[in-house]
C-alpha cells in the first residue's frame, strides 16, 4: 500500500490545539478603554490598559 504525501509550503498553516494556551477568548473589561488599540497590542485583561512591566497577566488584541 502506498501512502500519499503532500508537499508543504510557506502558505500552509500549522495549528496548535493541544490545550487552550493560544485559544481565542472574548473578555469583558470592567471599564471603557483609555487608548486606541490595534491588532497585536498587549493589554492587561483585568483593566484593559496597555501592558506595563509590572503586569502578571496578558491578553493580545485581535482584529
Amino acid at each position: 500500500m502506498k501512502l500519499g504525501t503532500q508537499q508543504k509550503t510557506r502558505n500552509d498553516v500549522m495549528q496548535y490545539c493541544i490545550d487552550g494556551q493560544f485559544a481565542v477568548k472574548t473578555i469583558e473589561l470592567p471599564s471603557a478603554l483609555t487608548a486606541d488599540l490595534k491588532a497585536g497590542d498587549c493589554i492587561d485583561p483585568a483593566t484593559g490598559a496597555l501592558l506595563t512591566g509590572t503586569a502578571t497577566d496578558v491578553a493580545v488584541v485581535e482584529t
